[in-house]
């Protein structure tokens, strides 16, 4: 009888350990599992200012889901610039802040000077690697930049677009200067 009793209480003990490992497992996914890298790197005339990381948004998060389940199709392509040293804001009361986690819209974006949120262009940069890159031409003086973001639509404030966002050291451009933005996205 003891050797019956031992044998269930080791079935129950393996089934449970085996169940708790599963579980956590599933619960806590490790770090060897599907991860999103990029950073963004900015030029000035064509000299390079910066390149860093980025914040992914909660959306951001959300659109990786929903492309990866099939219900997102449209490029996350459109970049969009402002500065957060602006106080007077978009001229709707709008100022930019530094990018957030749960930013859903980008506070006073630029939309005139040449710096109004436009298409990127996509290059292939590898396997699981490209990049999204847009050049903007100052058609004003004295403008100042400091934040990048980028979307998966061309329309200012569209709900469950923003997908990340960055903030480099600040750029004052005059006429005729070119600000080139380039979002580098990697998976691994």
């Amino acid at each position: 009888m003891n050797k019956y009793l031992l044998g269930i209480l080791g079935l129950v003990f393996l089934i449970g350990s085996v169940s708790a490992i599963l579980s956590t497992h599933v619960t806590n996914p490790s770090e060897e599992g599907l991860k999103y890298n990029s950073k963004v790197c900015i030029e000035k005339n064509g000299e390079l200012i910066q390149c860093s990381p980025n914040t992914l948004t909660n959306v951001g998060k959300n659109l990786i889901q929903d492309y990866l389940t099939g219900s997102q199709t449209t490029e996350v392509k459109y970049i969009a610039l402002c500065n957060t040293t602006n106080t007077s804001g978009d001229g709707g009361g709008n100022t930019c802040a530094q990018p957030a986690v749960g930013d859903t819209v980008l506070a006073g974006e630029y939309h005139d000077c040449g710096l109004s949120r436009a298409a990127g262009t996509l290059s292939d940069q590898g396997t699981g690697n490209f990049s999204y890159a847009k050049a903007f031409t100052a058609t004003c003086n004295s403008l100042e930049t400091n934040v990048t973001s980028i979307f998966n639509s061309s329309t200012v404030g569209a709900a469950a677009s923003y997908f990340a966002g960055n903030n480099f050291t600040i750029v004052t451009l005059e006429t005729d200067d070119q600000l080139t933005v380039t979002w580098y996205i990697w998976v691994t």
